[in-house]
């Protein structure tokens, strides 16, 4: 089995890339999701009351993500404590995933910060979706409904992409411009090449 990291900064389209990779019967697993479920693992989640209190909770019990967030997005130290729980319970699912995945000889790992975890060791190959930093300002804008400063602050917590550019095996070019289908394709055939 082909293990093959897909990455891009915030806003680069990796879902749209996703979903194309899914339409040819590729299997995707989407590292935010299982991020997601992380941030509802009891395990977890009395880490997270341990070291910041009651305050990040709403007054149902569940997460206030929006509050995690803001601590963590502004504060290094405290992103690297929230990963150090997240990044190991991500691994353990996608390596479950994969063993359910039995008759497919290429399977893609999409999550934003692959470099910036220290996950892309654990690929055969990598794919970078790149954008123009504008470009991917205004789609995170749009999308989560965020301000300009708290998406700023998101996207300065990863990597430029010309650093990730030079460790990556395939770029993608979602500016707009190239037509993103036969792109794909181009790095599909490839990949089934790759013995």
């Amino acid at each position: 089995m082909l293990r093959v990291g897909l990455t891009g900064n915030i806003g680069s389209g990796k879902s749209l890339v996703c979903r194309i990779f899914e339409s040819t019967g590729i299997p995707v697993f989407k590292a935010d999701e299982a991020g997601h479920a992380a941030l509802e693992d009891k395990k977890i989640l009395d880490e997270l009351n341990s070291h910041y209190g009651s305050g990040i909770f709403n007054s149902d019990g569940t997460l206030n993500r929006r509050q995690l967030g803001n601590i963590v997005f502004n504060n290094p130290s405290e992103l690297e404590f929230l990963s150090g729980l997240v990044h190991p319970f991500v691994k353990q699912c996608f390596d479950d995933w994969c063993k359910r995945q039995l008759y497919s000889q290429i399977v893609i790992h999409e999550a934003a910060i692959i470099f910036e975890s220290g996950f892309n060791k654990y690929f055969d190959r990598i794919i970078l979706v790149s954008a123009p930093e504008e470009i991917r300002l205004q789609r995170v804008l749009q999308r989560d409904g965020i301000t300009i400063s708290e998406a700023m602050a998101r996207m300065d917590r990863q990597w430029p992409e010309e650093k990730k550019m030079p460790l990556s095996d395939y770029l993608i070019i979602n500016d707009g411009k190239f037509p993103i289908i036969p792109q794909v394709f181009k790095i599909l055939e490839a990949l089934k090449g790759i013995r």
